[in-house]
């Protein structure tokens, strides 16, 4: 999933985790920042 921006972050590790995605392969780029 592409989420750029850092508010996102907490709503899509939440859709993951939802979704039954262990924590270790979440993985977030900071896109350069």
């Amino acid at each position: 999933m592409c989420a750029p921006t850092i508010m996102m972050n907490s709503s899509v590790i939440n859709l993951l985790e939802s979704l039954g995605v262990e924590p270790e392969n979440i993985l977030l780029d900071d896109f350069g920042d």
